[in-house]
């Protein structure tokens, strides 16, 4: 299935409209066309940074919160990012669309 193959590091990217970004105890994502805040917990947040940057990409908080490295099991991965494409809040990296 397609879906499956967006989970590999870097193969998906935020939407243009799309702000990330991760707080000691949250990630938040902005949708910036309807100004829209998504919460994210520390695991979805995890989730999505190892999607986005490979599962080397370390957090700015993991020192200080209770996730430390990729940690994150493959079924939330795929939930999150599954999730977040969606709702258009992501795209494929290698898709056509952009």
């Amino acid at each position: 299935m397609a879906g499956r193959a967006v989970l590999m590091a870097h193969a998906v990217r935020l939407a243009e409209h799309v702000v990330f970004t991760e707080l000691p105890f949250c990630g938040v994502l902005l949708d910036k066309r309807n100004l829209r805040l998504y919460r994210l917990s520390q695991e979805a947040s995890a989730a999505l940074r190892t999607a986005l940057h490979g599962s080397a990409a370390c957090g700015p908080y993991d020192g200080v919160t209770r996730l430390e490295g990729d940690v994150v099991d493959p079924a939330t991965r795929q939930r999150v990012i599954g999730t977040l494409l969606a709702q258009e809040l992501l795209r494929s990296a290698g898709g056509a669309d952009g």
